[in-house]
């Protein structure tokens, strides 16, 4: 069974990477990146792509690639995170196992997204910038979002499950 300090640990890591990403990845907004690292992995076309590139590289090199390292850092923790916290409720909640099992293949699979992603923005940085692999690029990054919210929504929905059925149990026992 996971241990919930281990959820906590990998929450906690996951947050802390997350506003050190945040904070970090400012260095990286400029006209053509509004939102940063955000703008390259949602720039889904290879003109915007090259813009983005060409304007890290006078002199935002360091801050691309620390960006890059911190993420790597980051996915392993947030993916760990899901993926434990979803084998969590799938034996705290025993009629939501199959669910949940899923969803902890989901988070798997956000984490092989997020990945293959900056595998792919690494690429395009390096020079390699085409229409292929902005549009990949694009997909692996709203495909991983687009599970990260789902995977947020089922911790959400079986934590607050768990809360009512813990207090309805403990009312239950209170004498009369």
């Amino acid at each position: 069974m996971t241990n919930r300090r281990l959820i906590y640990f990998l929450l906690s890591a996951s947050i802390l990477l997350m506003v050190l990403l945040r904070i970090q990845g400012n260095s990286l907004i400029t006209p053509v990146s509004a939102t940063g690292i955000l703008s390259l992995e949602f720039a889904f076309d290879s003109t915007t792509v090259a813009e983005i590139v060409h304007a890290w590289h006078q002199g935002l090199q360091s801050s691309f690639t620390l960006n890059m390292v911190l993420d790597f850092v980051f996915i392993f923790f947030y993916t760990c995170f899901f993926y434990f916290t979803c084998l969590y409720y799938s034996w705290t909640i025993p009629r939501w196992k199959k669910i949940a099992a899923l969803m902890a293949a989901g988070a798997l699979a956000a984490g092989v997204s997020d990945f293959l992603e900056n595998i792919l923005m690494i690429i395009s940085y390096n020079g390699m910038v085409n229409g292929v692999i902005s549009f990949a690029t694009f997909f692996l990054a709203t495909l991983k979002f687009v599970i990260v919210f789902l995977l947020f929504l089922f911790i959400m929905v079986a934590t607050l499950y768990v809360r009512i059925r813990r207090s309805r149990m403990a009312s239950d026992r209170k004498p009369g």
